[in-house]
């Protein structure tokens, strides 16, 4: 069991020190991603040019160039396993081995021109990707099954994409403003929660039991996965908030959450308030967090669109053993 210091109860703003500190590129970062235990780092440069890096050495691993292979990435994640990469252009999708030079290609459906790939996600057994478009479709491929099904989920571009642990559903969200649990076997859709605004994050919880869900506004809201429904909002006093990320931690008693810009904050989850909040380091007037993962010993990794990487040492700040 571990419990809040002090700062319980009331929401701060802090310059908090990172414990490490290094920016991996100069160059403008499109996107960026951390492995599912933060030891590497995955950048997408000016659509065209794909890095992945050591966190650890702070060491360039591989380097892929779409230019000579035709190629405008729209997006690209990690495996699960750590062993390849993912890489999504309009009309194919490439896994790149980390170790070797080997490349396998999959081509994908070919839509109408004004039609965008939005948002990827890999399954952790690495055999399912889903891809979500701006037309609001999904589509699913099954890499061992060799096929694809196509699914229209919602009316606007799809923003975010989970696959839940026994991979037999896929929450998403949209700019259409729902979000919605597909039942993959059966393909029905089982939730469906509407927010007044487009949403701009979303998170399941590590019990699977509650997601997260919050606007472009001033909605922030968990839900009960079992019933469809609203059980709390994020209280805060500020008249609009805007969420970029958002994972639950320490058993779910706990929220983390990024800004559309350089704040990170933390809230707890029994009243739904805001604890600490701090900004990352900022070199550009939009810099702003694209990923972060908090490990089992509460270091928090942040990569942000500057392209540098930090890490937090957040057990020493906020968290102590529980007092008898």
């Amino acid at each position: 069991m571990i419990a809040l210091l002090i700062l319980t109860g009331c929401s701060k703003k802090q310059a908090i020190e990172p414990i490490t500190q290094v920016q991996l590129t100069q160059l403008p970062v499109n996107l960026a991603t951390l492995s599912h235990d933060a030891a590497l780092t995955l950048l997408l440069i000016d659509d065209h040019l794909l890095q992945v890096w050591d966190n650890q050495s702070q060491q360039l691993m591989k380097q892929i160039e779409g230019s000579k292979y035709q190629l405008t990435f729209r997006d690209a994640l990690i495996a699960p396993s750590k062993r390849s990469i993912v890489s999504i252009s309009d009309t194919q999708l490439n896994i790149w081995q980390l170790h070797t030079n080997e490349i396998v290609s999959y081509s994908l459906p070919e839509f109408d021109s004004s039609i965008r790939i939005t948002k990827a996600q890999w399954s952790s057994d690495e055999q399912l990707i889903a891809l979500g478009y701006n037309d609001g479709s999904v589509l699913l491929l099954s890499l061992d099954k060799q096929t694809i099904t196509k699914i229209h989920l919602h009316e606007s571009s799809v923003t975010h994409l989970i696959f839940n642990r026994s991979l037999t559903s896929l929450y998403s969200a949209s700019l259409d403003g729902h979000a919605k649990r597909l039942e993959l076997q059966s393909k029905e859709i089982t939730i469906d929660y509407a927010l007044p605004h487009r949403i701009t994050s979303l998170a399941l919880s590590q019990n699977e039991n509650r997601l997260f869900v919050s606007d472009a506004l001033q909605a922030q809201e968990l839900i009960d996965t079992r019933s469809g429904e609203p059980v709390l909002s994020l209280s805060y006093p500020q008249r609009f908030k805007f969420f970029r990320g958002a994972q639950f931690l320490a058993s779910d008693e706990f929220l983390l959450t990024t800004s559309s810009k350089a704040y990170i904050s933390l809230w707890e989850l029994v009243s739904g308030t805001e604890i600490i909040s701090w900004p990352i380091a900022q070199r550009s007037a939009g810099s702003t967090v694209y990923d972060f993962h908090l490990s089992d010993s509460n270091v928090l990794t942040t990569i942000s669109s500057d392209g540098m990487l930090e890490k937090w040492a957040v057990t020493p700040i906020l968290f102590a053993p529980k007092r008898q």
